[in-house]
């Protein structure tokens, strides 16, 4: 197929189905929580074994729908927070809720979203009255769907437009704190681990599967 783009001639060749499959995380993404593979925003999940670490997340009043434990929540100079888990499940990282009345063992799911698509940025909070600081925790999920995961907010910076032979690549951010400087640095470790893990395996598949394309 023949395109033109800014006066200058390319060719196009349309994708097989499994080559965008893997290129795009089709496979992890809407189309397997919609079929029940991974976990969706609501279900109960054990914590029990998969080292969930404790975090918070501000809640806008576009994200309160997505929380329902309000023993779970302080409101500190009109900000809202959180109580959440941290956890990775499979090829997802997973935000969960405490379940009310549970001793820790389960957590509602809050968001989820493909490991491979996220990238993960420690920053340290330089405030002198504190003696252990809290540490934040960036949170950039990328994604060819218009539809960004629960908490996550749009960067409307992204240009939504483009030729018909263009894939647009949605960009949102989220902000997680930890306590202090040591469990967000193992929690940013541990993320990090896996996000790699996640990327390999996915770039292996490719590979494998390009000369077949």
């Amino acid at each position: 197929m023949e395109s033109k783009k800014n006066g200058q001639r390319m060719l196009i060749s349309p994708l097989s189905e499994k080559f965008f499959t893997l290129l795009f995380d089709d496979e992890i993404s809407s189309t397997s929580i919609s079929c029940g593979s991974v976990p969706k925003p609501g279900d109960v999940v054990k914590l029990v074994g998969r080292k969930p670490f404790p975090c918070v997340c501000e809640i806008d009043e576009g994200s309160e729908s997505l929380v329902t434990n309000k023993d779970a929540c302080v409101i500190a100079d009109g900000v809202k927070w959180q109580s959440l888990y941290l956890v990775m499940l499979h090829k997802h990282m997973i935000l969960t809720e405490p379940v009310k009345g549970d001793s820790g063992g389960y957590g509602r799911v809050v968001t989820c979203c493909p490991l491979s698509c996220l990238m993960a940025e420690s920053y340290d909070n330089n405030d002198a009255d504190q003696l252990s600081p809290p540490r934040r925790l960036l949170l950039t999920h990328f994604s060819p769907e218009r539809q960004v995961p629960g908490l996550f907010v749009a960067d409307n910076k992204i240009d939504s437009t483009g030729a018909n032979d263009e894939v647009r690549i949605s960009r949102s951010c989220l902000d997680i704190w930890f306590e202090d400087v040591n469990s967000g640095a193992k929690a940013h470790k541990a993320l990090c681990h896996r996000i790699f893990k996640a990327r390999t395996e996915r770039g292996k598949q490719i590979r494998e599967i390009l000369p077949k394309s």
